[in-house]
């Protein structure tokens, strides 16, 4: 499994959820817990709203960034822990035949 698939999947849910609830409410969420804010920017996925908010706590407290890097660092560490994805024995016998055929000769694969 690629690194980036975790993070990416992680971020196309989020950004799902959020848009799922918009639509219920009408609006977009505007979440003022500072937890929340963090996640969000360690996923660089945040609401216009959401990222004023963020910067205005910044701006009140230094050591928001520091949260926010460590968030991310976790967050890779999530991605590296991830188990690699191998297909069944079955459907790998069946690929891999099916790229060696596909690498014979012409003349092999006529007759």
């Amino acid at each position: 499994m690629p690194l980036g698939t975790v993070k990416t999947r992680t971020r196309a849910a989020l950004r799902k959820l959020r848009e799922r609830l918009a639509r219920i409410w009408w609006r977009p969420m505007t979440p003022d817990d500072l937890d929340t804010l963090i996640a969000g920017a360690a996923l660089g996925d945040l609401f216009e709203a959401e990222a004023a908010a963020l910067e205005r706590r910044m701006a009140a407290d230094p050591s928001v960034l520091a949260q926010i890097e460590a968030a991310r660092r976790a967050l890779d560490q999530v991605a590296l822990a991830a188990p690699a994805v191998r297909p069944p024995a079955r459907l790998r016998a069946e690929l891999l035949r099916q790229a060696h055929a596909s690498l014979a000769p012409a003349s092999r694969r006529r007759g």
